[in-house]
């Protein structure tokens, strides 16, 4: 049995009264409860009051993440924290509506380290592993999970539909472009959870929105990805088994402001803009406030005074709070 299993095996063989609700039976007002461990700064748990969920906890092992969420959550329950856990956490009782929900650490599951460090690949999938079968062995009323869309997680989410595979009715996944959502930008992602849920996002109906449509003032006529490297590549017609590389120009790392912007992550982008003096492309780093109404983030949400560097993680790393309105409120 992996460490993980075990984390989760000690904890649901302990009592149910061991389990000790951390508010009463029902949220404030009367509202289903939302539990939101890898909670970031809080993207979904803004999601979840918008579709009316009243947050009672957040989980998370950056010290800024969670004082960032405390200071947009301050009613919830905060633990600072590895997961998997300990000790058990103070979840809401059976009796209880509730909705757990999971955004596991990506970035070592991305594109770039899977090429570089197979072990740690490795390490993320495990908790991604444990994360759903805490979320399929816990009272939840219905979850939910957040990842990349990666093979390695397409074919760890497939393993859970198999035949064989006791909970095949209970796992759905679906990938998608967040740009469809509303969220003014490409960000495929995969979600995960109960059937439900997960056919809840797949029927919202389509909306898609631009990067005029949520910052007011552009900072330029286009945005820039400062991290676009590289080309394209096509067989040489004239020399077998021998290729043309071709590389990005800078036209292939602009978009427009009146279409979606790059994805928004830890890397800056740029305001891009053609000078009318010198006729020159000049850039402007866009700020985390600026990436974080491309987040869908309210322009009130408050962040610690952490620096530049830690907000745009911060910022990168959230769920856009709009995908999980969408797939927590019936939208039909």
């Amino acid at each position: 049995m992996s460490t993980t299993q075990r984390a989760l095996t000690d904890f649901f063989q302990r009592p149910v009264s061991d389990r000790t609700p951390i508010r009463a039976r029902t949220g404030a007002g009367g509202k289903p409860k939302f539990v939101d461990l890898f909670c970031g700064v809080g993207g979904a748990s803004l999601g979840a009051v918008r579709a009316g969920y009243d947050v009672v906890l957040a989980v998370d092992s950056w010290d800024l993440a969670i004082q960032t969420h405390a200071l947009n959550h301050p009613s919830a329950a905060h633990m600072l924290i590895e997961l998997p856990p300990s000790e058990p956490l103070p979840l809401p009782s059976a009796s209880e509506e509730w909705h757990l929900h999971g955004s596991p650490p990506c970035t070592k599951l991305s594109s770039a380290n899977q090429k570089r460090d197979g072990e740690d690949t490795e390490a993320a999938l495990e908790l991604v592993r444990w994360y759903v079968d805490f979320a399929l062995e816990s009272s939840a009323s219905s979850w939910s999970m957040e990842q990349v869309s990666m093979p390695s997680v397409v074919r760890l989410m497939e393993s859970y539909k198999a035949r064989e595979h006791a909970n095949r009715n209970r796992v759905a996944w679906t990938l998608e472009d967040f740009y469809d959502h509303g969220v003014p930008q490409h960000r495929k992602r995969l979600i995960a959870g109960d059937p439900e849920t997960v056919a809840r996002l797949r029927r919202a109906p389509s909306i898609r929105r631009s990067i005029r449509d949520v910052v007011a003032i552009p900072g330029g006529d286009w945005v820039r990805n400062s991290v676009h490297r590289g080309g394209t590549r096509r067989p040489d017609p004239e020399r077998p088994g021998r290729w043309i590389y071709t590389e990005y120009g800078m036209e292939d790392a602009l978009v427009s402001v009146n279409g979606p912007s790059h994805t928004v992550t830890s890397n800056n982008l740029r305001w891009a803009w053609k000078s009318p003096e010198t006729g020159r492309m000049e850039f402007k780093i866009i700020s985390p406030f600026e990436c974080a109404l491309l987040q869908c983030f309210p322009s009130e949400y408050r962040f610690p005074d952490c620096g530049k560097a830690n907000t745009q993680r911060m910022v990168g790393n959230a769920l856009p709070p709009v995908v999980a309105t969408r797939f927590l409120a019936n939208l039909d």
